[in-house]
């Protein structure tokens, strides 16, 4: 079972100093088959309306709106119906710089780190309940995301998830290839530019649980919203887990953590 996932939000070392208000993390889950399945149908869509590429920008193009939706809406449902699951993970980074304490902002380096956390702890807490086909006994995900500047970074919070929250033993592979050269992240990206298109449209206004409640229905995702009603909650939480962990002696240091490896291909 192979997981792709793309985010944004993510800084690269041109684009340090700012943040995006919205950080967002979408990964669906498929059998190999089926992702041969959807880059192949992806790909004959793409040719069927003259689009290259899946990038924001061709989605801008001046068609009709008629016609615009009826291409991203083909696209969705081939993704739609292929994958397993879907899981959103949104940070709304002005309440987390708001909210979250100096240290530990300092600790994550910037917002996206919290959003990647947070993206896999809701991944780990559904995978059993709601993926479909279930895994099977002892089976893994391998997981593929975008190369950034976060790599190592996102590679060493990888592990340090696997030893702490992977209780099922589900956590395999973490590898990170170039965008541009991968279709699989392009679609699962292009789902994301919508996701976060609707976030900013509905947050203004819907009621949270409305919205949300839509956008799982119409990109079959599993979505958590991240902001000033639960950040100071969660992060409570997060310490009592890493002093419970510290208790058990379980430290992973950087080092430690960087021994393991992660691959990157372009």
């Amino acid at each position: 079972m192979i997981i792709y996932i793309d985010e944004i939000g993510a800084h690269d070392a041109s684009d340090a100093p700012r943040c995006s208000d919205v950080i967002a993390i979408v990964g669906y889950a498929a059998p190999l088959g089926a992702w041969e399945a959807i880059e192949k149908m992806s790909i004959e869509m793409l040719e069927l309306y003259g689009v290259t590429g899946f990038q924001a920008g061709s989605l801008a193009m001046d068609w009709p709106e008629l016609k615009r939706q009826q291409f991203l809406n083909a696209l969705v449902e081939i993704v739609r119906s292929r994958t397993s699951m879907g899981v959103a993970a949104v940070l709304n980074a002005r309440d987390y710089k708001e909210l979250a304490p100096d240290w530990f902002q300092r600790e994550n380096e910037h917002p996206y780190h919290f959003g990647f956390q947070l993206f896999f702890d809701m991944l780990l807490g559904t995978l059993e309940k709601l993926l479909d086909p279930p895994l099977r006994k002892l089976q893994k995900l391998a997981f593929i995301l975008d190369q950034n500047d976060s790599m190592q970074r996102s590679a060493g919070s990888f592990l340090q998830l696997k030893a702490l929250r992977d209780t099922h033993n589900r956590m395999g592979t973490i590898t990170f290839k170039s965008r541009q050269d991968c279709p699989l992240l392009q679609v699962v990206g292009l789902i994301l530019h919508l996701m976060r298109e609707e976030v900013a449209r509905q947050a203004q206004s819907k009621p949270r649980q409305q919205w949300a409640l839509e956008m799982r229905q119409r990109y079959n995702l599993l979505v958590g919203i991240y902001d000033q009603e639960n950040i100071g909650g969660l992060i409570q939480r997060i310490m009592a887990a890493k002093l419970k962990a510290v208790s058990m002696n379980l430290h992973y240091g950087g080092t430690e953590i960087l021994k393991a490896g992660f691959t990157a291909e372009t």
